[in-house]
C-alpha cells in the first residue's frame, strides 16, 4: 500500500510541475507561436472581451486556483475531505473552460497541459478506486 501511496503523490506532482512548465513555456520561449499568429490572437483577445468579463473570469479563475492548490496540498498529506474538493474542482474548472473563450498554445504547451490532466486524473481515480481510497475514507465504527 505505501507503493501506492508514493504513485500517487508522484502523479500529482509530476501533474502540477508539468501544468506550470505548460502554462509558462510559451511566456519563455515565444518562439514557439508564429509572429503572425500572436499577433492576430493579440488583435482578438483587446476586443473580444469586455472588462467586466475580464474581471469576473480573473476573480473566478483566482478563486478556483486557490481552491486547487488547497486541495493538492491536502491530497498529498492525505487529507479525507481534499478527495472531494479536487474533485470538485477539477469539475468545476472544466465547466469554465467555455467561458473563457479561444486560447492561442504552442503544440509543446498543449501537450504537456493533457499529459498533466491525465496524470491528474490517474491520481483523482487512485483516490478512489485503489487502495489509496482507504486513507480518504471515513474509519469504520
Amino acid at each position: 500500500m505505501q507503493n501506492q501511496v508514493t504513485i500517487f503523490r508522484a502523479l500529482l506532482i509530476v501533474s502540477i510541475v508539468l501544468s506550470i512548465i505548460g502554462a509558462l513555456i510559451d511566456f519563455v520561449f515565444p518562439g514557439l507561436l508564429p509572429e503572425s499568429l500572436s499577433s492576430a490572437y493579440e488583435t482578438y483577445a483587446a476586443t473580444e472581451a469586455s472588462m467586466t468579463a475580464i474581471i469576473v473570469a480573473g476573480l473566478a479563475s483566482i478563486a478556483l486556483m486557490v481552491v486547487a492548490i488547497v486541495a493538492t496540498v491536502g491530497l498529498l498529506v492525505l487529507q479525507r475531505w481534499a478527495r472531494s474538493l479536487a474533485l470538485w474542482s477539477t469539475v468545476a474548472s472544466f465547466l469554465m473552460y467555455p467561458f473563457l473563450g479561444a486560447m492561442l498554445q504552442s503544440g509543446l504547451a498543449v501537450m504537456l497541459a493533457y499529459i498533466a490532466m491525465t496524470l491528474w486524473g490517474a491520481a483523482l481515480a487512485m483516490a478512489y478506486y485503489s487502495d489509496v481510497k482507504s486513507h480518504f475514507q471515513r474509519p469504520a465504527g
